[in-house]
């Protein structure tokens, strides 16, 4: 009896196991891998520029500033860099 028991037990837990086997045709996947480089040309660029004069008057030392400002305004201009885009935030 106790054989019986064992058996129809071990018999149960046997047609509840689940396969083990996948069949891969009932699924449509599709895998794509790729690899790239792209090159641009940078469109932005940001710089800061210190101009300092030191002389003993602060006209001398304005109009100093002033003009390497206009000399480093012409040099950006003649890169092709808009006037625009030139910004001078304090002389």
């Amino acid at each position: 009896m106790k054989q019986c028991i064992g058996i129809l037990s071990l018999l149960m837990v046997a047609s509840c196991t689940k396969r083990s086997t996948v069949d891969h045709s009932a699924y449509k996947t599709m895998m794509i891998k790729s690899m790239g480089e792209i090159e641009t040309l940078p469109d932005l660029a940001t710089f800061q520029v210190y101009l300092r004069c030191v002389n003993k008057s602060i006209t001398a030392s304005r109009k100093c500033l002033i003009d390497k400002s206009n000399e480093l305004t012409t040099k950006l201009l003649s890169l092709g860099i808009e006037e625009d885009d030139i910004l001078t935030t304090a002389v």
